[in-house]
């Protein structure tokens, strides 16, 4: 694995010692086994956008701060990212899933990033849930919002807020992929 998965498995542990949480307790309030925090930390499992999502709320970080190397969250009035500043934060497999998240500013309440999605996620079977909100703005091409008993097709321009808490995917509409906003809300 990576340089930036090898420092987020070290950021989640270090952070886990910090908060005086054990990997027991972590894996119980993400609804997951110790063995897979376990394997997480010692940078021998892929974490999926769902539960980083889980793992940031329980250790209260943004996503984006677990995520980034060097944190852009500060005391400052605002946080800026330009758009050269931007980075490709790693979630998934890298090149394969077909999902790139590339930090935008954020918060502990709100994580907000570019997602690119590319044709290999059109092969995606897995639907995710996670705590909170999400909400998305279609930049560029076209995505569907699915759910188990649902689908929403969007394009640019189009936007949907839901609760997240439902299963639910995010796909291109064709080969050409999308380019979507995306703001999780945690509560």
């Amino acid at each position: 694995m990576d340089n930036v998965q090898r420092s987020i498995a070290q950021k989640i542990k270090n952070l886990r010692k910090k908060a005086g949480i054990s990997q027991t307790k972590l894996a119980e309030k993400c609804n997951v086994s110790k063995s897979m925090i376990s394997k997480i930390e010692s940078n021998k499992a892929t974490i999926h956008l769902d539960l980083l999502l889980n793992i940031a709320r329980v250790l209260e970080v943004s996503l984006y701060e677990l995520l980034e190397e060097s944190s852009l969250i500060t005391k400052k009035k605002a946080t800026v990212v330009r758009e050269r500043e931007r980075k490709r934060l790693v979630a998934g497999v890298p090149g394969k899933s077909g999902y790139k998240y590339y930090g935008m500013a954020g918060s502990h309440e709100i994580d907000t990033f570019l997602l690119v999605i590319g044709k290999e996620a059109i092969q995606a079977m897995r639907f995710v849930t996670h705590d909170g909100y999400e909400f998305f703005y279609v930049v560029e091409g076209g995505v569907r919002l699915q759910f188990r008993d649902e689908e929403y097709k969007l394009y640019n321009g189009d936007t949907a807020f839901f609760n997240a808490t439902q299963e639910h995917r995010l796909l291109p509409t064709s080969d050409e992929g999308a380019q979507v906003i995306v703001v999780f809300m945690h509560p």
